[in-house]
C-alpha cells in the first residue's frame, strides 16, 4: 500500500475509483475551483487532447488539462 492521500473520484465510465493522490491531475474550472481528476480519466472523441470529464457534485464537468 502506497503511502500518502487517498482520495474517491467519479470518473465518466460510471465508476468510482480509488486515486492516490501521485495518480490525480487537478485543473482549473472556470469559477476557479480545483478539482481532481485522474489522469487515465477517458478522453471523449470530438473534444480537444487533454478534454477529461469527471462526475463531481453529481453535475458532469468538462476539464481541460494535461496528462
Amino acid at each position: 500500500m502506497k503511502e500518502g492521500k487517498f482520495t474517491t473520484v467519479n470518473l465518466n465510465d460510471g465508476e468510482q475509483h480509488i486515486m492516490h493522490q501521485d495518480e490525480l491531475l487537478v485543473v482549473e474550472k472556470g469559477n476557479n475551483t480545483l478539482y481532481p481528476v485522474a489522469k487515465e480519466s477517458y478522453p471523449i472523441g470530438g473534444y480537444a487532447p487533454g478534454s477529461y470529464f469527471c462526475t463531481c457534485n453529481t453535475t458532469q464537468e468538462k476539464f481541460i488539462g494535461s496528462k
